[in-house]
């Protein structure tokens, strides 16, 4: 093969339909990517020319893409504390060439500056090989809690099961608008080498055309300390479901956070609460009501998809890595990179 005939770069806007067609031909023929070129490039759109989409191409054809969330899409200013998520990630099957999947990666990490780059769902069958590039990889863990004055639908378990309830005590939940939001210092933000921002959790929650997120945020009774946490809600046969996409604060603080959850559990009529999150001490949250759902489990399932529904229990995992060695936590939630992207399009 010569070096003149692969050529890798980032994919244009007017690339677009050609990396539709790929996708439909190679991956799977309804995906939402091909039903949504809207969603397409809000997830993906870098700027007026290009999509944050490496693209390979041998003589011209496309041969491979590989998708990435920076976390300068969402605050351009986070530059020097920018996690690269990787998402889509795909070659032809027809296409021969050794490693060109770890080039298009190469291409990324040599043209994007980052602080750390990562993964979330990533295939059971590919452990091996984020460990042989350096990357720690582990399960995120799903923890739950249900509305006690809810009879429990979507859940399925043998008669007379425990299940976790939400305590009765603790502090309430705060919901944040944009002027709240910006009123948070940033410096005030950084508890995790995974750092957001004000306008970070603006312009990926606040601001998402497919979804309806809420921000709260819990503090200690001198207002000093805090945390952030996001929430949506899924339904399913006219049964809802809270789920908490994603956290940033001071993690202790969930330990006085239960009545605010059990408020709101009610408000939005739901029948139970989850939590997809790691790197959090799991004390703090149980403190808060949640229970760890176990996956070998078969008789009680928790549910996680809802587009479409799914009545089983799923195990999700992630790899990281840090250029440098960092003595700092890399905390993980279901908001991550794609895992809470919609496979069905409801504009809101």
């Amino acid at each position: 093969m010569s070096k003149k005939d692969l050529s890798i770069n980032f994919c244009l806007i007017s690339d677009i339909p050609l990396l539709q067609n790929f996708i439909k031909n190679e991956w799977k023929n309804n995906h939402i990517f091909v039903k949504s070129e809207a969603l397409l490039s809000w997830q993906y759109r870098h700027d007026g020319k290009r999509l944050n989409i490496v693209n390979a191409y041998y003589k011209n054809n496309l041969v491979g893409f590989l998708g990435y969330i920076p976390s300068t899409k969402f605050d351009s200013s986070l530059e020097n504390k920018n996690t690269l998520w990787l998402a889509m990630w795909k070659t032809s099957d027809q296409c021969k060439i050794v490693g060109l999947g770890l080039k298009m990666l190469k291409f990324l990490t040599d043209n994007i500056k980052h602080n750390a780059i990562a993964v979330n769902g990533i295939n059971h069958k590919h452990d091996i090989l984020y460990k042989a590039l350096g990357y720690k990889v582990n399960n995120l863990k799903q923890f739950y809690c249900v509305n006690s004055f809810k009879l429990l639908k979507d859940i399925k378990s043998s008669p007379h099961y425990y299940h976790p309830k939400v305590n009765k005590t603790g502090s309430q939940w705060q919901k944040l608008g944009k002027k709240e939001l910006l009123n948070i210092e940033r410096s005030n933000l950084e508890y995790s080498s995974n750092y957001k921002s004000a306008i970070y959790l603006i312009n990926r929650y606040l601001e998402n055309p497919f979804y309806d997120y809420s921000i709260y945020k819990v503090t200690d009774n001198n207002f000093q300390n805090f945390a952030i946490l996001v929430t949506r809600v899924d339904t399913y046969k006219e049964t809802n479901i809270l789920r908490i996409v994603d956290f940033f604060g001071n993690e202790k603080l969930l330990s006085k956070a239960c009545f605010g959850l059990g408020q709101i559990m009610n408000e939005t009529d739901s029948e139970y609460c989850d939590f997809w999150n790691y790197g959090i001490n799991e004390k703090y949250i149980k403190k808060l009501g949640f229970k760890l759902v176990d996956f070998n489990n078969k008789e009680t399932i928790i549910p996680s998809y809802f587009e479409p529904f799914e009545s089983i229990n799923i195990n999700l995992k992630f790899a990281y890595k840090l250029p440098k060695e960092e003595n700092i936590k890399f905390i993980v939630c279901k908001g991550d990179g794609d895992q809470d992207r919609p496979n069905k399009i409801k504009i809101k």
